[in-house]
Formats: structure tokens, sequence, C-alpha cells
């Protein structure tokens, strides 16, 4: 058997690489997995172009497959198997994961099929527009899980919630919290911020969070935390990232009287860079699957404040020792 044809060709199921934290995991896996044993192919489900597509080399198999929707990425995914024959399909994040289920199986192959859960099954799902929506994914994911053969939660809250809401027999579950590229990370928040408020010489401290601007993310009780302590000590806020509820944030912020002291910066390539400089990291999340941002600004050397949300943060914030820990929907906290 050749060099070659001895590797494992592993398949990595990605939407596109686009700015979430389960995007950057799974290409940080991808460029790190060692290519002595495994030979990995990127399959991108809509497109291979994003803030994230310098995270791998120029010579590395990318399939794209340009899918619009479910009726033309299904099947073309199931094609690309069969002709690549992978043995193993690792896929992340619910759309993608069920698509990758179907495939696999329309394509006749016999290749195993292991999907990443990122996000809290319960809470993610029953933000449908309707509770017979909600109740009706819970029934379709209930019903596709299963025919995958292994699972990787990212906290042990989550692999709890797939044996309780998915019945996912807890021995096919691994809980392997997300990587962090300490080197990269490091590097990167070591290059020159040109943020204003960020600038050397600047006595106001500045707090930093970053996350879709979403329901989840909980910024709405950030603003309205950041508006009590401002009273008492001045600061500025920084938030990193895009979302839906920009606006609605913009208008809040101008209610709560600290527009002139908020900053909502967009999606940054290097997030790093303003948490090292930044006084204090802020994660308000209502609910996450583990909370990476809270491990890249630990790796920067920044104190965080989480809340104690289902589920993650718990996990990796020993409350009063390498951070503080508060409860949900709670500004004053």
């Amino acid at each position: 058997m050749s060099y070659i044809s001895s590797r494992r060709r592993v398949f990595f199921v990605l939407h596109r690489p686009a700015g979430g934290g389960a995007e950057r995991v799974m290409l940080d896996v991808f460029g790190a997995l060692d290519r002595r044993r495994f030979a990995p192919e990127l399959v991108f489900l809509k497109t291979d172009r994003g803030p994230y597509q310098e995270m791998w080399a120029e010579d590395m198999p990318v399939h794209n497959l340009q899918g619009q929707n479910s009726s033309t990425i299904v099947p073309r995914l199931a094609q690309l198997i069969r002709g690549r024959s992978p043995d193993v399909i690792l896929s992340t994040l619910f759309k993608n994961n069920l698509v990758t289920i179907i495939a696999a199986k329309l394509s006749g192959q016999d290749v195993g099929v292991v999907l990443r859960q990122a996000n809290n099954p319960t809470l993610a799902l029953n933000q449908a527009r309707n509770s017979v929506v909600a109740y009706a994914k819970k029934r379709i994911y209930a019903l596709a899980y299963p025919h995958a053969d292994h699972f990787v939660a990212i906290s042990q809250g989550i692999k709890d919630d797939m044996v309780n809401s998915f019945r996912i027999p807890g021995d096919r579950i691994s809980v392997i919290h997300n990587p962090v590229d300490i080197d990269r990370i490091t590097r990167m928040a070591r290059c020159g911020v040109m943020h204003p408020w960020l600038q050397a010489g600047s006595s106001t401290p500045v707090l930093v969070a970053a996350g879709r601007l979403v329901e989840q993310k909980g910024l709405d009780v950030l603003l309205h935390a950041f508006a009590i302590a401002a009273q008492s000590t001045p600061a500025r806020l920084i938030v990193l990232g895009r979302g839906v509820l920009r606006d609605q944030l913009l208008s809040l912020s101008g209610q709560l009287g600290v527009s002139d002291h908020v900053d909502f910066a967009g999606f940054q390539a290097n997030p790093y860079s303003f948490m090292r400089n930044s006084q204090l990291f802020v994660l308000s999340s209502r609910w996450e699957g583990l909370g990476l941002v809270i491990l890249e600004a630990m790796a920067t050397g920044t104190p965080v404040v989480a809340t104690d949300c289902p589920f993650g943060p718990g996990e990796l914030v020993s409350d009063g020792e390498t951070g503080l820990l508060v409860p949900v929907e709670d500004p004053e906290a």
C-alpha cells in the first residue's frame, strides 16, 4: 500500500469559511491534522469565499459545491462522496449535519459520519418562528441524528442535552472542548490595533465583547449592565461582530445614554489585538455551546467576566479564580 493510499481521507464539511467560531475551529483542526495519518479535504456547501479563506494552503484539496438550498446541496455532496470515497466525514452546525447525514446515506458508500455539536441543542432549536416549527425541527433532528456514527460535543452540558433530547447513547458522544492555537493568537494579539480607544496613553478602561449580534449573545443585557457601571466608572465598550440586531442595539445604546461610549466595530479578522489591549473581556450570552471567545481572551491574558449560561462558561471559568461568572439576564450582576 502506498503512503498516500494508507492515509485516511477525511472530509471537513462547512457551509462557508465565514466568521463564526465553529468554522474557525474546524479550520484549525483541518490545518493541524497529522498529514502522515490523514488526508483531509475541505468541502464547502455554498462557497469557499469568506473571512477565513486564508487559513488553508493553496495546495489543499477544496471542494466548492456552490449549493443554494438543500435540493441542490444534498445530491452534489452525495456525488462527491461517491467520487472521492472518504473514510470519514466530519461536519458541524445543525443544517450542515443534517445535509451530511442525508447525503452520506444517498451516496451508498461505507463512510463514517461524525457530527460536531457546537451549540446548545434544546435552546438553539427553540429559536424558531413558532412552537410548531420548533417542535418539527426537534423531531427532524431527533430522527436524523441517530444515523451518524459518532458525535463530538464541545461541552459536557451539550453531551447531557443530546442524550436527553435526541436519545443518543452517551458512549457515542465524545466531549472535546474547542482547541485554541495559542501561538497564533499570541502572534496576532501583538499586532497593532488602530482603534483610537486602544491607543497607548489612553487612561479610560475599555471593555471588549465579541460575537454575532443576535438574541443568543445577550448584548442588550450587556448594554444595560454597561450603562449601570458607567455611572460610577467612566469606561468604553467595543463590540466586535455582525448580525441582524445591530440597528436595535445601536438604538438601545442611545436610549441608555451610552452611545458615545459604545462602538459596534463589526467583524474583525484579528479580534485578539482588541482583546489584548482592553482591560476586560465580557461574554453576556443567554446560552452557548462552549464560549470559545472566553478561551481566546484568556490566551491573550485579558480578564474575563461571563454569564454562567448553559452551556460552557462554567466548564471554562473557575469563578473568582480564573474569571468571574454572573447569572444570565442580570445587568446588575
